[in-house]
């Protein structure tokens, strides 16, 4: 990624390889602020984690949402999770057992 002059790698792992290579078997809540791509940390994690991985409660910031290549809140929604609170740059959701 390019930021004015120059470059940084960074080093990354998916959402899911963090949890099962650490052993977490169960997440109670999770904040997803990672500067506009949410959905691609959150996408691949709800299509490959198992749904009792998937967390109790999230909250996930939607300000830049209009940059998103998919709606992380729509599949949420439409995927178990209600919506409990918004405000200017967040959506809080619970996954409803």
């Amino acid at each position: 990624m390019t930021f004015g002059a120059g470059e940084v790698s960074v080093r990354t792992a998916t959402l899911q390889h963090i949890a099962t290579s650490r052993g977490i078997h169960k997440i109670d809540c999770m904040k997803v602020d990672v500067e506009g791509v949410e959905d691609r940390v959150l996408m691949p994690f709800f299509r490959s984690a198992a749904k009792s991985l998937w967390p109790k409660a999230i909250i996930v910031e939607h300000a830049s949402r209009l940059s998103w290549k998919e709606d992380c809140l729509v599949f949420a929604k439409a995927n178990g999770y209600r919506e409990q609170m918004q405000t200017a740059l967040n959506t809080g959701l619970v996954l409803e057992v």
